[in-house]
């Protein structure tokens, strides 16, 4: 699902350096499109310091199926921003004078209400909104409830990706983030949160701290690419838009996640990665309507292949749920990707617990296009202990070396329905 590089190191795509206010060590060429996608007019919207970094992240890693606005109240940070210079929209410049937030959501709130008007006439036309902040600080957190307010009184499909402070930030930062995602849900259709303080649990000790952030600004990324990239690429069996608004149109909190399978084993691999991540606290157990897109090979792709993906996520959520599926064939492809975002889990959603031996399995070999989405998914590495021995992930150390099989271990976690630990274990013995 986490197309992570080893070293951390961004891989530019080909968008232009626009003036002298681009970071100087953004190297690509060309230019961001504004454009409508099909009949959707896609927005990723970042906010605050947070939704800044996540879309300059965005942009770098190739993501290429949505227009990217930042809005914030500091300068310093729009100015560093790698989208277009009219896309970059100051909040509250009589209030702050370009300097911030402090730091203090209320004043974060009242710039967005005093820009509301250029807010509204940012997001006139747009189909699908997203908006990506970091909560627990001032514009992120008071900012994006009103923008979110703003886009539900417009009649747009919105969608929050959000991430919450690590515990070492203090009491105050997170609750600033709980009341600021608490006020997001009411304008939301749908949300998704990603507790910073998980990258603790699983990155190895010796990860950086700005390469850790890195890794949290591309779980954004996979929130906002796992749709828009749904939307944007046309398929066999064909997902528009209005399937998606099926899907999450006041659906409350949703699972979004991404796979990709190889080899004999790979109809297992894909489903696991994209239903299961120690990174997030939600899988899709119960949902009530999902989307599950599948893409392989145009000569590969097997419809049996397409038959136990879908059967073996069927077992996973409500018998009565919603499925609405998409196929795209893509040449020369030979591996599996499926794409899953799940919705309508109510009340029996709970937070789900760190698993023993995580279910996921991802690694990266750098930013780039897999030849669909421009999405290139980690090899599988979580291996011994349950959790990445490379590429920064650290092994679970309540499992030490337990001399399990890599290609085993992934699927004994006592979190992982029975069905799929026997699904993976029939193909291993093949």
């Amino acid at each position: 699902m986490f197309d992570y590089n080893d070293n951390g190191k961004f891989y530019a795509s080909n968008h232009v350096q626009e003036q002298n206010d681009m970071i100087n060590d953004y190297d690509g060429q060309g230019d961001i499109q504004e454009k409508e996608i099909g009949k959707a007019k896609i927005v990723v919207v970042g906010v605050g310091g947070g939704g800044n970094n996540a879309v300059n992240n965005m942009i770098r890693a190739g993501v290429n199926s949505a227009t990217f606005v930042v809005m914030n109240t500091d300068m310093q940070a729009l100015n560093m921003s790698l989208v277009q210079p009219r896309n970059k929209i100051q909040l509250g410049a009589k209030l702050t004078g370009g300097l911030g937030a402090g730091a203090i959501p209320e004043k974060g709130r009242e710039a967005a209400e005093e820009s509301r008007d250029l807010i509204r006439e940012t997001l006139k036309d747009v189909d699908l909104l997203f908006i990506t902040a970091g909560m627990g600080g001032g514009t992120g957190t008071g900012a994006a409830p009103v923008i979110a307010e703003i886009a539900q009184a417009l009649g747009i499909l919105t969608v929050g990706i959000v991430t919450k402070p690590f515990s070492f930030e203090g009491p105050q930062r997170m609750r600033n983030a709980e009341e600021g995602i608490e006020k997001l849900k009411n304008f939301v259709d749908t949300l998704v949160v990603v507790p910073n303080q998980k990258l603790i649990e699983i990155l190895d000790k010796n990860i950086s701290f700005a390469t850790a952030f890195k890794y949290a600004d591309d779980i954004l990324r996979q929130g906002v690419q796992g749709i828009s990239d749904v939307i944007a690429h046309p398929s066999i069996i064909n997902l528009d838009f209005a399937d998606i608004r099926t899907i999450l149109s006041n659906k409350g909190l949703a699972h979004m996640g991404i796979g990709l399978g190889k080899a004999e084993n790979r109809v297992i691999e894909a489903v696991r990665q994209a239903v299961y991540s120690p990174l997030i606290e939600t899988d899709i157990q119960g949902a009530t309507g999902i989307i599950v897109n599948i893409v392989g090979g145009k000569e590969d792709l097997r419809l049996q292949e397409i038959d136990e993906i879908c059967n073996t996520i069927k077992q996973l959520i409500d018998p009565e749920a919603n499925i609405i599926l998409g196929v795209n064939e893509v040449e020369n492809k030979k591996d599996i990707e499926v794409t899953v975002i799940a919705t309508g889990f109510g009340d029996k959603t709970q937070p789900k617990s760190q698993p023993t031996s995580s279910f996921g399995s991802y690694t990266s070999t750098g930013y780039g296009s897999s030849g669909y989405g421009g999405y290139q998914p980690m090899p599988n590495s979580y291996t011994q202990g349950g959790y990445m021995s490379q590429g920064g992930i650290r092994r679970n150390p309540t499992q030490g070396n337990s001399g399990i099989s890599s290609s085993r271990m992934g699927v004994q976690d006592q979190n992982v329905p029975p069905f799929l630990r026997l699904m993976k274990n029939k193909n291993d013995n093949r």
